[in-house]
């Protein structure tokens, strides 16, 4: 997929690049830098950010976000043997609710309510026979 596919579809995209050090703290102003490896910057931008990251004309390589290589994450993990009797690390949440929200797309919409007081995310799944009907209580 482009970015501008994850952009559409996520509002956000996950990326790296090949950058040096020195220019870290202007890079931490326009996108949320998630990891760095050696010269590589892994990091995730919206579509503004995205938009002034592009104007820096770095070389950029387009990534599957994490939390959807939940079958890669499941796979190897000791845990999974469908039964759930563990919590899910914070990885795993993301990516099983991601996952679900994806593979049942008919019948669920994936939505941030907020954030935790550490920063993270926090998702709720809606799941109906029609997805986008708000409902009434009666």
């Amino acid at each position: 997929m482009t970015a501008e596919d994850y952009l559409k579809a996520r509002g956000e995209v996950y990326f790296r690049f090949i950058s040096n050090r020195n220019n870290i703290e202007l890079l931490t102003k326009i996108v949320s830098i998630d990891r760095i490896s050696a010269d590589t910057i892994y990091a995730y931008a919206n579509i503004k950010e995205f938009k002034s990251f592009r104007n820096l004309k770095l070389p950029y390589e387009v990534l599957v976000p994490p939390s959807l290589q939940m079958d890669n994450v499941i796979l190897e993990s000791s845990k999974a043997t469908g039964v759930w009797d563990y919590y899910p690390t914070y990885n795993e949440y993301l990516s099983i609710m991601d996952s679900f929200a994806i593979k049942y797309s008919s019948i669920s919409k994936l939505y941030e309510i907020g954030k935790t007081v550490e920063g993270r995310k926090l998702l709720y799944l809606k799941i109906s026979d029609n997805v986008s009907q708000k409902r009434s209580r009666t």
